[in-house]
């Protein structure tokens, strides 16, 4: 009898740590889903200035002094490579 009683206390003791555990890992969970989150916020603006530049549009001009100059050089470049580098990884079954 005594030892029916102490393995239901078991049972219970482990089903709350059980729970715990589960609060804690979706805690820890949902502080990363947010720090993500933020992440991706924080560099979005750098993101989307990165690819206008990589498309050649002009950048706001922050002085009157500034040039206007835009070159493609980079993108150019990549476009070239691309094909190739494309072949490389995915020309066969076996990828990489």
């Amino acid at each position: 009898m005594a030892k029916d009683y102490e393995d239901k206390m078991d049972k219970m003791d482990n089903m709350v740590s059980e729970e715990t555990d589960m609060e804690h890992l979706a805690g820890v969970i949902k502080s990363e889903m947010d720090d993500a989150k933020d992440f991706i916020h924080q560099v979005g603006a750098e993101r989307a200035e990165s690819t206008e530049y990589y498309l050649g549009e002009q950048p706001q001009a922050q002085s009157s002094m500034q040039s206007e100059f835009v070159s493609t050089d980079v993108r150019d470049s990549v476009l070239f490579m691309l094909p190739s580098i494309m072949r490389t990884f995915l020309g066969t079954k076996k990828i990489v």
